[in-house]
């Protein structure tokens, strides 16, 4: 029944929705707790991060948002109760928008004396349903090993990287690629990740 204008996103509803707060940062505060996370039809959207779903989905997609207290993780695994409550806030997807792509590419170049700094940064994210897939590509020659750690949280990556000490001309190059897939009324599951990278010093 609320009316934004075209693209507005679910950040945007949420601006204006009695109870709920949001600051510059994106962060949410329901009755005066903050939100920890923020599902889609029950489920966490790629990643943990309340922004990275609130400012990637359009506020048309939403056929409901719901608010309640969810019991802390460990609760949820021991089965017993420890009084913890985390904030949460639910979004669920009208029927015909539950499908999605959205990404985001980032590339930049400069001019120095003895090489050229370049760095490029791709990401694509894809949904439908209970399917999720996701791709990322990364290569630079200043010293960036890949993703930064809220792209790698966004993509729900978590792997370690080595450093660069700063000798050297360093040349890096990354891909990767993330899948799950839900079905059997949600008790069977797969996902999957790839991940190549490469890295040369030279001088």
């Amino acid at each position: 029944a609320i009316k934004l204008p075209p693209n507005a996103s679910v950040e945007d509803l949420l601006k204006i929705l009695p109870g709920l707060q949001v600051d510059p940062s994106g962060k949410i505060t329901a009755q005066g707790k903050k939100v920890k996370k923020v599902l889609v039809d029950g489920e966490e959207f790629f990643s943990d991060d309340p922004v990275f779903v609130t400012r990637n989905l359009r506020s048309e997609m939403i056929a409901n948002v719901q608010v309640y207290d969810k019991k802390s993780d460990a609760a949820v695994f021991t089965g017993i109760e420890d009084g913890v409550k985390d904030k949460v806030i639910n979004l669920q997807l009208k029927q015909d928008k539950s499908t999605g792509v959205f990404g985001k590419l980032e590339t930049g170049t400069g001019k120095g004396i003895q090489y050229t700094p370049q760095n490029t940064q791709a990401m694509l994210n894809a949904f439908k349903k209970k399917q999720k897939f996701a791709s990322y590509f990364s290569s630079n020659n200043i010293g960036q090993f890949g993703l930064g750690s809220t792209e790698k949280n966004q993509l729900g990556l978590n792997n370690e990287q080595e450093k660069y000490d700063g000798k050297g001309l360093p040349e890096f190059s990354t891909a990767g690629l993330h899948f799950d897939n839900k079905w059997n009324n949600d008790f069977s599951s797969f996902n999957g990740d790839y991940y190549y990278s490469i890295f040369n010093i030279s001088g």
